[in-house]
């Protein structure tokens, strides 16, 4: 395999490949060459990596009440019982 270097990136544009590699699992150089195959029509290189978002809504939007709540029931679950144990 051959190997090239891109030069005079701007930062905005690195910035841009970073942010879509990463929301796409994929390192910058391969997310660049996936790139540069889709874009002048690589056969068998439209193919597009599954995204699931069924679970967005629930990241992040615990309120303070349900994570003590939520907490609190796994330290009760963790809890060892000393008199089963003798």
């Amino acid at each position: 395999m051959k190997s090239f270097i891109l030069r005079n990136v701007d930062d905005s544009l690195f910035k841009e490949i970073k942010r879509q590699s990463e929301k796409k699992s994929m390192s910058i150089n391969k997310y660049i060459i996936s790139l540069i195959k889709s874009g002048i029509g690589f056969p068998g290189e439209s193919k597009k990596q599954k995204s699931f978002s069924d679970l967005d809504k629930l990241a992040g939007n615990w309120s303070n009440e349900e994570y003590e709540l939520i907490t609190e029931r796994i330290k009760e679950q963790r809890r060892i019982e000393s008199e089963l144990w003798k």
